[in-house]
């Protein structure tokens, strides 16, 4: 069945047909395959921030099947670099983003954002949207922010992950909780905390979707 809030935003964006069928099978078939993209009230919320900022180039962590990367094509001019380490989800991006046409403005890279050479990608980003190994969003913060351009974006995603970091900042621990996810948890949140010392940064957070931090560049 398809997902009528979808289509519903998709109806005001007055998109064709065509876009409009391919991005609900997208869509659809992520869900139906566990594939991690974004929540809907979290797309609404992007959306929002690109048509306000209007940004000319972005750079994306996690491309998925690039539901998140073509959405923001089709709210904005921008060129778009978006970065994949699994092959399957790589190989479904490029798919999809050629059925659309849209292969001349977002860029896929098959790498690990952790080791991908700077070299490769560009300067000045207006946003950056970090939405991948969440047990790493310093380290992507700390590698990608130098090529952030002033009064830039950072977007990062997922920074309450399903309601586990409030349950430990309030206890200190996961109630039944693996080992795995009990230390995946504890540097979510304890990104969140450096966010706020960060000088050059100021960030907000956001109980929109899985949670997100809006970190503006001064």
């Amino acid at each position: 069945m398809k997902d009528e809030r979808i289509e519903n935003y998709l109806n005001k964006l007055n998109k064709d047909e065509f876009t409009k069928e391919v991005i609900l099978a997208i869509h659809d078939e992520a869900v139906k395959n566990n594939v991690p993209i974004v929540f809907d009230d979290t797309l609404d919320f992007l959306m929002m921030i690109i048509k306000l900022l209007k940004p000319k180039k972005i750079l994306e962590l996690g491309t998925a099947v690039g539901f998140s990367s073509i959405m923001m094509a089709l709210n904005c001019d921008a060129t778009i670099d978006t970065i994949e380490r699994n092959i399957d989800m790589y190989n479904s991006a490029i798919s999809n983003i050629n059925k659309l046409k849209l292969e001349n403005r977002i860029h896929v890279h098959y790498a690990d954002a952790l080791t991908i050479s700077l070299d490769e990608l560009e300067n000045d980003y207006d946003l950056i949207f970090i939405d991948a190994a969440k047990a790493q969003n310093q380290k992507f913060f700390l590698k990608y922010s130098p090529l952030l351009s002033d009064g830039g974006l950072i977007i990062t995603d997922n920074i309450l992950f399903h309601g586990y970091v409030s349950e430990y900042n309030d206890t200190g621990t996961i109630e039944n909780g693996s080992k795995d996810l009990k230390a995946m948890v504890k540097k979510i949140s304890e990104y969140n905390k450096w966010l706020l010392t960060l000088e050059d940064f100021d960030t907000k957070f956001i109980n929109i979707g899985d949670g997100l931090a809006l970190s503006i560049k001064k």
